[in-house]
């Protein structure tokens, strides 16, 4: 997962030396905003495909849709202050700890 400021995109790293938009396997419909500090996947759940993006104050989740691309869930807003880093509970799966 590759993010910059209005961008998020799913890469392929087995093909980095091919053409940059053939490695690019899918993006975000609705990317966050501002610059991304942090990605973290939550590989607890038996699907793999839930994704926490640290953008600004907020934090938001991505599932993967139909199409393979990444689909914007949810958005926590409750930070008072940026948020510079993210991690899933190693035993309870749909615990996220900010700060």
């Amino acid at each position: 997962m590759l993010g910059g400021p209005g961008s998020l995109a799913l890469v392929g790293m087995t093909d980095c030396d091919e053409d940059a938009e053939k490695v690019v396997l899918a993006r975000a419909r609705e990317p966050p905003a501002g610059e991304i500090k942090e990605t973290q996947f939550n590989f607890g759940l038996d699907d793999n495909t839930l994704c926490a993006v640290a953008s600004g104050s907020r934090v938001f989740l991505y599932t993967w849709g139909r199409a393979g691309d990444p689909v914007k869930k949810s958005c926590l807003r409750g930070h008072t202050r940026e948020v510079m880093d993210l991690s899933w509970h190693e035993q309870e799966h749909h615990w996220l700890a900010t700060w």
